[in-house]
């Protein structure tokens, strides 16, 4: 993560535990909503700005960096042989999903089949791991940073692309939250750049979502998944009956 993503992911923390929501800030900038936003999704802070909002929360930028320090000593990743420690072991992968979603020792034997001796094991799993520290009276504390990730083609992202297969895809996707698209077109390669620069964005507004909805409580929130991919692709049944393009033949002198 580049230093200005890591400061502008340590404010949008700070926001969070300060209670300073996006139009408080749009206020104290003299902006409109939208540009605040596309601020926080772009990470397009001038320096002058960046201290405006820090004074808002009773901070200075140096606190900031040094929030964005502690972040950055976080876990941003596993090996590949803990994940496929986790994929192999289904109810210590369950256990690492819930509390990376902000479930705590109570929400897990209250919602799923865990008995307290049970989760504890699979906590300290975990706590060997350096994904979570098991404090006393069964707090959890997590230790990844905002960034972390699971390994690009690796044994979970594997496990959840076989799911999506299988499972997910398995809907008509007509119901309340549900969306559906596909889409296909001709595009230029600076038009297909611009659109995936346009996913990321979605992608950092739904974590920056999912982070900011944490101090909900689970009654208030449901698991979601949702599914952006994007690639040059003909459908085989139509590329078959494509004509290959013919080779022009060098002419002699």
């Amino acid at each position: 993560m580049s230093q200005t993503l890591a400061l502008v992911s340590a404010l949008k923390r700070a926001l969070k535990t300060h209670g300073v929501r996006y139009q408080d800030v749009a206020h104290e900038l003299c902006l409109s909503m939208a540009t605040v936003k596309r601020m926080f999704a772009e990470a397009s802070f001038t320096l002058e700005r960046l201290d405006q909002v820090c004074r808002l929360l009773s901070m200075d930028i140096a606190d900031l960096v040094k929030m964005a320090e502690a972040n950055s000593r976080k876990l941003t990743g596993l090996s590949e042989q803990q994940e496929r420690e986790l994929v192999t072991d289904p109810r210590l992968l369950l256990v690492a999903y819930l509390v990376i979603n902000g479930y705590s020792f109570v929400d897990i034997t209250k919602h799923y089949h865990f008995s307290e001796p049970d989760l504890i094991h699979q906590l300290a799993k975990l706590d060997k791991l350096k994904l979570v520290e098991l404090l006393p009276k069964n707090r959890i504390k997590l230790l990844i940073a905002s960034n972390f990730s699971w390994r690009k083609s690796g044994p979970i992202q594997r496990f959840f692309v076989e799911r999506l297969r299988d499972e997910f895809l398995q809907s008509d996707f007509d119901g309340p939250g549900e969306v559906w698209m596909v889409l296909s077109g001709m595009l230029s390669q600076a038009s297909a750049r611009k659109l995936a620069d346009h996913a990321r964005r979605m992608e950092r507004e739904f974590r920056e979502l999912n982070e900011t909805d944490m101090h909900l409580s689970l009654e208030q929130r449901d698991q979601v998944s949702m599914i952006v991919a994007m690639r040059p692709w003909r459908p085989a049944v139509f590329h078959k009956l494509r004509r290959e393009p013919a080779i022009r033949k060098a002419k002699t002198i």
